[in-house]
């Protein structure tokens, strides 16, 4: 009986020295999780110490953006002004190509470049199309029932407007 009592002690501080061995390796990586823990936390802080802005580093970027955008602006107004000055000839060319191909009607050519392109007003269309019209540049077709809308083109200058 004497040797079981032995056996048992000595077991017992077997188990009580894996024990230990388990919490001391359990309080190494505890110590580790904390010191891994406060590093991230210095980082967290100096980065938002990094990010505070003041009032004048927050003015210059507004400054910046408002530029950016106003250089952008000065640049479509002047495609614009380029545009609305080659109007007339934009349009002009537009009902030469249509009347190019032979199968418009003026009325269809006008919901073309009127009502689908929006490239000017209906009396615009019609004023440029009579003016073509008494340039000699186009011509109204009558085959059958439907009138159709053809470019004429000139001798001297096919390209012309």
């Amino acid at each position: 009986m004497g040797g079981e009592i032995e056996e048992l002690k000595s077991n017992l501080k077997e188990s009580f020295l894996k024990i230990k061995e388990d919490i001391a390796i359990l309080n190494q990586e505890i110590y580790n999780l904390k010191r891994d823990y406060e590093k991230v936390l210095e980082q967290n802080i100096s980065l938002r110490n990094g990010l505070k802005l003041d009032k004048e580093t927050v003015r210059n970027i507004v400054r910046e953006t408002v530029n950016d955008l106003t250089k952008k602006s000065d640049f479509n107004e002047r495609l614009i002004r380029k545009i609305k000055r080659n109007k007339r000839i934009i349009i002009k060319n537009r009902i030469l190509e249509l009347a190019d191909e032979k199968k418009y009607s003026l009325p269809e050519m006008k919901d073309v470049i009127v009502d689908h392109e929006k490239l000017c007003s209906k009396a615009t269309f019609y004023r440029y199309a009579d003016k073509l019209t008494q340039e000699n540049m186009l011509s109204i077709l009558r085959i059958q029932e439907k009138e159709i809308v053809a470019k004429i083109y000139s001798s001297s200058n096919p390209n012309s407007i």
